[in-house]
């Protein structure tokens, strides 16, 4: 039960002590009864019993604010707005924290951020917030303008920035990763492997090969030559192995190979014929350094290159 109101008056003994009742003296007995009717938190170290919906209890053991509602106790959040924290925090308890403009939780042992209440100056549409190493404050990263750019960090203290897409480590790609794959080098930008091919230059001399798409780790080529002693050739290179076997028709040895070049034909006579080897691996597709003996030959290449 509650705690019974104090009378201001004993109306039973007012009577034989000469005391009359009057108006007033009623007026005052009813204030005083409405008075202790607004006094609706019960402070205790236990929860108070015989309530109503709505009754507030400030459990004096747990320090907390708790309202009677569908027949239980509801813990009533407080939040303390200042520049520090409060000096006795319980587990549950939000402070506002206007030094650093942003709502903290406690647990346990420490304050946790909940919520940045502030947005940076220059705020526009677009942009991304972050909080920065040292503060926790929000900062504010400017969205972009050019297209195509990636939301990474600077590897360092974590902090996001707009950046290309660079995998050179990887699988070899770098530059402004694309947002379709309209373009006809684009063809094989989701596999990992590109198959082509090319005619190879009769003369000596370097030749590159782009549009692969991607810097390859191997290439791997097959020379042909529609007439010659040495009709084709099958080699792989990385620009730091070269190996070739080539087909030998048109002689009593069938086959031979060496690993100084990965392309290797011969027309008609030993003295007429091409030697390649890749001399770089390049971010678009690889270079060949050709040496040409004689009136060299006519030569198309099929090369699949790999990620």
């Amino acid at each position: 039960m509650s705690t019974a109101a104090s009378r201001q008056y004993n109306f039973t003994d007012d009577k034989n002590n000469s005391v009359p009742i009057t108006a007033s003296r009623m007026d005052a007995e009813f204030d005083n009864t409405i008075t202790k009717l607004n006094q609706k938190v019960m402070i205790k170290a236990t929860a108070p019993t015989d309530i109503v919906a709505g009754v507030l209890w400030y459990d004096s053991t747990n320090k907390l604010l708790k309202e009677y509602r569908n027949s239980e106790w509801v813990i009533h959040g407080m939040v303390h707005i200042g520049g520090t924290a409060h000096a006795t925090p319980q587990d549950g308890d939000l402070w506002y924290d206007i030094t650093n403009n942003c709502l903290k939780v406690y647990d346990t042992s420490a304050w946790f951020i909940k919520a940045n209440m502030e947005f940076p100056t220059g705020t526009a549409y677009g942009d991304t917030f972050f909080t920065a190493l040292t503060t926790t404050a929000l900062s504010r990263l400017a969205k972009s303008g050019t297209t195509g750019l990636v939301l990474t960090n600077n590897g360092v203290s974590n902090t996001p920035l707009w950046g290309k897409v660079n995998l050179s480590g990887g699988l070899g790609v770098s530059g402004i990763l694309p947002l379709s794959n309209t373009a006809a080098d684009m063809a094989y930008a989701n596999t990992r492997f590109k198959m082509g091919t090319f005619t190879l230059t009769n003369l000596s001399g370097t030749q590159a090969i782009t549009n692969v798409g991607f810097q390859p780790k191997l290439v791997s080529l097959k020379a042909f030559c529609s007439s010659g002693q040495y009709s084709f050739s099958i080699g792989d290179d990385d620009a730091t192995s070269h190996y070739n076997v080539r087909a030998l028709i048109q002689a009593t040895s069938q086959f031979s190979g060496d690993a100084t070049y990965s392309i290797y034909v011969i027309d008609t006579i030993e003295d007429n014929r091409l030697m390649s080897y890749i001399q770089s691996i390049d971010a678009d597709g690889f270079t060949l350094h050709t040496d040409k003996n004689g009136t060299g030959a006519t030569v198309t290449v099929y090369y699949v290159a790999y990620r």
